[in-house]
């Protein structure tokens, strides 16, 4: 009988516990990408100040240095791939039609839905989740920009699932 109420315990507390770790997890890169906003949009104007300080327009690459820092606070905070699409969807990179000024993760190809979040995101913030993953985005100065956070939320299966393994061995062991 241990063992079965082990079981029924298990079902209670593991759906609630699934959900309500997807849902911290969904909020807590909602809350980064708001906090962190202000910084990326002083540093889009600081590069655009610079150029007009020289005279010339804005180089795409400036924004790639500029925007790290922020973006690796961002993604040490909530464990994100951190994007920066510019409105024009122009590459901070010359030989990469990416539409990123700014990638966290440089060497792999954005997704499409990070694209397209990113159009979306001009406007308004948005939060997509999607199977595995979400996005949060937040628009920059104006819509000169859009922050793209982007979190995996495997970890939550992989955690709730080893949960679930422990209870089906206290189970085992209580036969």
């Amino acid at each position: 009988t241990s063992a079965v109420t082990l079981g029924v315990a298990a079902l209670i507390v593991l759906l609630p516990l699934q959900e309500r770790l997807r849902d911290q997890t969904v909020e807590s890169l909602e809350d980064a990408a708001l906090a962190t906003a202000p910084a990326f949009e002083e540093r889009l104007a600081v590069v655009r100040s610079d150029a007009r300080e020289r005279g010339e327009p804005v180089l795409f690459e400036e924004y790639d240095s500029a925007l790290y820092e922020p973006a690796f606070e961002l993604r040490k905070r909530v464990s994100a791939r951190v994007l920066v699409m510019y409105r024009t969807l122009q590459s901070s990179d010359p030989d990469e039609a990416s539409g990123f000024i700014y990638d966290s993760e440089a060497f792999t190809r954005p997704e499409p839905a990070m694209l397209r979040a990113g159009l979306r995101g001009l406007e308004l913030p948005q939060t997509e989740v999607s199977g595995d993953s979400v996005i949060v985005t937040r628009p920059l100065n104006r819509g000169e920009a859009t922050l793209i956070a982007v979190r995996d939320l495997s970890e939550v299966e992989s955690l709730v699932s080893e949960v679930r393994n422990r209870f089906l061995v206290a189970a085992a062991v209580g036969l």
